[in-house]
């Protein structure tokens, strides 16, 4: 959630994700803001489960941990292609979305590998 939420300010893709989908701020109600905030906690949960077992699994191998990520991160990618080809999204919010699913991984993989 924090990395997304960081992600979506207007300091780092915030505007350019508002300009590439069609969404200004006055388009998003208080109730879409909580909806979408609870379902991205749920998400981001289960996230985080599948990111512990990737590194549960991988130990100390840090290939196995990166090859867990990468595969991971593919799937998104892949899934975030799709957008772009049914749902006319451009190529640059494609990317955007990518990315940050790539950057929330990578945060979730690293604090559970250096807490646990």
């Amino acid at each position: 959630i924090m990395v997304g939420s960081l992600w979506y300010t207007h300091f780092l893709f915030g505007k350019s994700w508002m300009r590439h989908s069609g969404i200004r701020s006055t388009d998003i109600t208080v109730g879409e803001a909580r909806r979408g905030y609870l379902f991205g906690t749920i998400t981001a949960l289960l996230q985080s489960t599948l990111i512990a077992l990737i590194v549960d699994h991988a130990g100390e191998a840090w290939h196995m941990f990166v090859i867990g990520i990468l595969v991971l991160w593919l799937f998104i990618l892949l899934e975030s292609f799709n957008r772009f080809i049914w749902e006319r999204a451009s190529l640059a919010l494609v990317l955007i979305h990518a990315f940050r699913s790539l950057a929330t991984l990578m945060a979730a993989a690293f604090t559970y590998h250096f807490v646990s």
